[in-house]
């Protein structure tokens, strides 16, 4: 996928490649299912800096709370949602809500990921 083609999918025409780039780190730590605030002092930042970056450059919600699960681990070795599902359903805590936003966070991350990879690639 071009990076053009990723601006297209998010609907975020007017963010360069540049800004992904310097808070992929925070993106990833999302998707590996962190809270905002464990985000933020592993990565040094404002809590505030975190929701939004998570909320923007992801549309997720944040996560509260550490999830007992590693979405993206889990995300990486499913074929669909049904599994993603099911293997997060381990957790017997685990609501739909955070299975749901996990899923679709998993997916921008690495189509944001594969993105930057490939303006590496070209550039």
């Amino acid at each position: 996928m071009s990076w053009e083609e990723f601006k297209r999918m998010t609907g975020n025409e007017y963010t360069s490649i540049l800004d992904y780039i310097a808070v992929q780190e925070i993106l990833r730590l999302h998707a590996n299912g962190l809270s905002y605030k464990k985000i933020a002092v592993t990565v040094e930042l404002d809590e505030d800096y975190i929701l939004d970056t998570i909320i923007s450059f992801l549309n997720a919600i944040p996560f509260k709370e550490d999830l007992d699960f590693n979405p993206l681990f889990i995300y990486e070795n499913s074929n669909d949602y049904d599994e993603f599902r099911a293997k997060c359903k381990i957790s017997p805590i685990t609501n739909e809500s955070d299975i749901s936003n996990s899923w679709d966070s998993c997916r921008v991350y690495l189509m944001l990921a594969r993105a930057v990879e490939e303006y590496y690639d070209e550039n």
